[in-house]
Order: C-alpha cells, then sequence, then structure tokens
C-alpha cells in the first residue's frame, strides 16, 4: 500500500512539472494593436487664426511639431508622425506632400523633404530646384533658392535646379549633412568641419571646428558647435564674426544681415541690421527658423509666430 502511495506521488509530481515547463515555453500572448498618437494622419484642420499667432494643433508632451521650415514666401511645419502643413504669408493653407515625411527644408519659394523611403520629395515654385532625383535614397536634403542639394548614400554632396550651384570638386566628406540658402550650399558631418561653395570650382571652410548644427541665408552662415556654442559669419565685404547675444543655445537661424538664437529659456535675440523688429520677446519658444527677410518661431503650446523688419506678421482674421 505504501509503495502503491509512493509511486502516485511521484507521478502527480511529473505532471505537475511538466504542465510547468509548458507553461513557462508557451509565449505570451500578443498584445492587440493600439492607435499610436504619434503616428496617425489625421490632424484636425486650422482654426481661426488671432493676432500674430497662428495656432496650429498641440500634443504634450511639449510640441507636436517637428521641424520649422521658414522661407520668403510663409513656412511649413513638420509634425512627428510625418504630416507637414504649409501656410503663406496670410496664415492660408498651400500646397504640402500627401506622403509622411523624416525632414524638412526650406529655399527662398520651395520646399523639400525625406519620405519615409529617404527619396527627396520637393515642391514649390522654383521648377528647376523641385525636379529632385527619382527613386534613391538619401541621407539629407536642403533647399535653397534657385537650387536644391541632398546627401546621397556615399555621403557625397549632390544639387540640382541652378547648374551653376554644383558642388565644389574640392570636397572631401563623408558628409551627413547638408543646408542651402541663396546660392550657397554647405555641407557637414559629425567629423567633419563644415565645407561650402556657390560653384563648382572652390570651397571654403567657415568654422574651424564640426558643428551641430548649421543655418543660412544669403550673406549669413551660422552654426551650434558641440559645446552649444553659436557661432556666425556675416559675409560682407570684410567678413566678421559678431558678438553673438548669448553663450549657450538651443536652436540658430539666419536671415538676411541677421542671424537670431533660441537661449535654452526659451527667448529669441538677434544681431544685425536686418534683425527682425520684435513686438516683445517670447518666452516659451521651442525652435526657430528664418527666411531672408523674415524669421518665424514654434513655440510650446505649437503656435507659430513671425516677425520681419517691420514687426510682427498679423494673420487676417476674417
Amino acid at each position: 500500500m505504501a509503495a502503491r502511495l509512493l509511486l502516485l506521488l511521484c507521478a502527480t509530481s511529473l505532471i505537475i512539472i511538466g504542465w510547468t515547463v509548458a507553461a513557462a515555453q508557451t509565449p505570451p500572448p500578443a498584445p492587440e494593436p493600439v492607435d499610436d498618437p504619434e503616428i496617425l494622419l489625421q490632424l484636425p484642420e486650422v482654426g481661426d487664426e488671432i493676432e500674430a499667432y497662428l495656432h496650429l494643433p498641440t500634443i504634450e508632451p511639449p510640441s507636436r511639431i517637428r521641424t520649422l521650415a521658414t522661407s520668403n514666401q510663409g513656412f511649413c511645419v513638420l509634425y512627428y508622425g510625418g504630416v507637414s502643413r504649409c501656410f503663406d504669408l496670410n496664415g492660408q493653407r498651400q500646397n504640402s506632400p500627401t506622403v509622411p515625411l523624416l525632414s524638412l527644408s526650406a529655399g527662398d519659394a520651395h520646399y523639400c523633404g525625406l519620405d519615409q523611403r529617404s527619396h527627396v520629395v520637393c515642391w514649390g515654385q522654383s521648377p528647376g530646384a523641385t525636379a529632385a532625383p527619382e527613386d534613391e535614397a538619401m541621407l539629407a536634403v536642403a533647399a535653397g533658392a534657385n537650387h536644391s542639394c541632398a546627401i546621397d548614400s556615399s555621403g557625397k554632396p549632390r544639387c540640382w535646379g541652378d547648374a551653376d550651384r554644383q558642388p565644389s570638386s574640392t570636397l572631401r566628406g563623408p558628409f551627413a549633412f547638408i543646408e542651402a540658402a541663396g546660392d550657397r550650399s554647405c555641407a557637414f558631418g559629425a567629423r567633419e568641419t563644415s565645407r561650402c561653395w556657390e560653384d563648382s570650382t572652390s570651397s571654403t571652410k567657415p568654422f574651424d571646428q564640426p558643428v551641430g548644427k548649421l543655418a543660412m541665408s544669403s550673406d549669413v552662415t551660422c552654426a551650434i558647435d558641440h559645446h552649444n556654442r553659436p557661432v556666425c559669419l556675416f559675409h560682407d565685404a570684410a567678413p566678421r564674426r559678431p558678438r553673438m547675444p548669448t553663450t549657450r543655445a538651443s536652436d540658430i537661424a539666419a536671415g538676411r544681415d541677421f542671424a537670431c538664437t533660441l537661449d535654452p529659456q526659451g527667448v529669441i535675440e538677434c544681431v544685425g541690421s536686418g534683425a527682425p523688429q520684435f513686438d516683445d520677446q517670447v518666452q516659451s519658444a521651442q525652435m526657430i527658423d528664418a527666411g531672408e527677410e523674415l524669421l518665424c518661431a514654434a513655440t510650446a503650446t505649437s503656435a507659430i509666430r513671425c516677425w520681419n523688419d517691420a514687426g510682427p506678421i498679423t494673420w487676417p482674421t476674417d
């Protein structure tokens, strides 16, 4: 009898162990799909514009806007999730891509970006500059006055539009980033100092140190170095480097004969004779960008404010 009880207990133990092993090997059920607000493409329409604010859809934290790109005609915003929206200086919606974008850049009258395959998408009023290479993945893209440039997968810059704005043959690279404004273009990388050119015959090095961000206009080149220090070069008859209004910057922008910095507290300050005239200081700016004669800022509430040398741009209310 004792032997039978021992055999029964052993068999029961083996069954329990078998269930435990089977349960451990069984994968957990797949989670139910959840709508991610960062990738939803349905955004509410822009509401009424009041005073100098253009109120755009908001999300926390702290802003749904990923990139602000300012041209001479207005601006475009790129949201997290890839949706882009463009507006003229009257606050009216303009054409923008229907495909999600990874990046966005503004020229004088056109815009370029990379779609989710890293292919170039350009649109606007500069026909040659919007004739982008098709079905080719790029690392970065930038829009200038009448030309556009990109960094290809090998780290080399390529330009189209104005035939005179081709990259200089003296460029070495490889590069990872590119900016363009007016007739000039600049390429830079994580360990490469920036190199700039207007045509294929030569290139210049505006800064001795590597930079983390570059901002350009037709006559100003600015950068934030890897220590968050802003520096600018004004390309006058005698090139000059003005004293910048802050020693630490979270963002930087350049227009025709002006440069603006955004400090870590969200305050915008500008230098140069073409600097925009502020009605008041924006204390909660998250990012800034400039066209040749226009500065725009995105605030923590996803509102856009813009100024030129005459003061704030006021969006119509009717």
